[in-house]
């Protein structure tokens, strides 16, 4: 047990004690004009992650001015509709000290040939970074409770048609909502998961959501940068050990998760892969949302770690169970009436 957990623990501690920000060279010859308008380039780009030419997507519709407002009277303005899911590219960044609102003002132009000025925070709350990373990043934050709910509604059909399918009792369900979920730690699935990896993806998703919850706890400028400029690649110099952790535990996550499947469907029928995958996703979710929360209140790392030894602790005692129904030929703890199926076993 201890050899599994030293090469995480050191992992762990290598993220925290590690650079967490990025590193930004010290450029001398910074892009400024004279006047208070103007603004110096290097370090506004540090400060707010982008400049001109830079390319977003809009999430809502919002109104442009034509000209900046220190320039025109209240009578005179005319205003330029941008509709959602526009393609967007930044043309000038102005500072308005008058504005009482909000000082930066930025010129934007649109694939319709509509150019105008929009305060920074109305661009930044209705428009995303044109990647696909951070369209994804944006869309997946703002519906990732509906994405639980979702799951978890459809878990649940599922283990009920299914047994309508069995003719199953009303009062089974329970037993095998529990047996299914294995407490957050699925080691014991109905013989499907008696292999490692469901147990290592769980580890993964819980520490993935660490390591995230982390970043934006104690470093969420190394976040905001992710998100204005994100890469798949966790081996690219410019990223910060942390965030480089971070992404190859997502691709990990991917990667067993992929296995989990294909090992799936080499043990059980397609409704069973359908069941226990819906499962095993709503597992994640709650891994995620639970360590993600609460590193919040730090207790994030002590309580990965109880729960790393409590899934792997599970995981051997299921791993070493040797007894199977003899009507449905599930594993089960011990003998008598099989949990899945409901025949007595002696």
């Amino acid at each position: 047990m201890r050899q599994i957990f030293l090469p995480f623990f050191f992992l762990l501690v290598a993220s925290i004690l590690s650079s967490c920000y990025y590193s930004h060279p010290n450029k001398l010859d910074h892009w400024v004009s004279t006047g208070a308008q103007y603004v110096d380039s290097v370090n506004f780009m540090i400060a707010h992650h982008y400049w001109e030419g830079y390319n977003l997507e809009t999430t809502d519709s919002f109104q442009l001015t034509q000209t900046l407002p220190e320039s025109f009277e209240e009578q005179e303005i005319s205003h330029l509709m941008i509709k959602a899911k526009e393609h967007l590219v930044v043309a000038d960044i102005r500072y308005v000290p008058t504005d009482s609102v909000d000082s930066v003002w930025v010129k934007v132009a649109s694939e319709q040939f509509t150019q105008g000025w929009v305060r920074e925070k109305t661009l930044l709350s209705k428009a995303t970074p044109s990647d696909p990373i951070s369209k994804f990043i944006n869309n997946f934050s703002n519906s990732r409770t509906l994405i639980f709910i979702s799951l978890l509604g459809l878990f649940i059909l599922l283990v009920v048609i299914q047994m309508i399918w069995k003719n199953k009792r009303p009062q089974s369900f329970s037993r095998l909502f529990y047996h299914s979920t294995g407490l957050l730690a699925p080691g014991g699935w109905n013989g499907a998961f008696r292999s490692i990896y469901p147990t290592l993806l769980c580890l993964t998703i819980s520490g993935s959501a660490t390591l995230y919850g982390s970043i934006q706890k104690f470093v969420p400028i190394t976040w905001v940068e992710f998100y204005f400029h994100p890469t798949v690649n966790p081996f690219s110099p410019e990223l910060p050990l942390v965030l480089a952790l971070f992404i190859a535990s997502v691709w990990l996550f991917l990667i067993i998760w992929c296995t989990v499947v294909i090992d799936l469907l080499h043990r059980e029928l397609f409704q069973q892969v359908v069941v226990h995958s819906m499962g095993l996703a709503c597992i994640c979710i709650i891994l995620y949302l639970v360590f993600t929360l609460s590193v919040q209140i730090y207790i994030g790392f002590p309580l990965l770690l109880v729960y790393w030894i409590y899934a792997i602790w599970r995981y051997r005692k299921q791993h070493y169970v040797k007894l199977h129904c003899g009507n449905c030929r599930a594993e089960i703890s011990q003998l008598g009436i099989c949990p899945y199926c409901g025949a007595i076993n002696k």
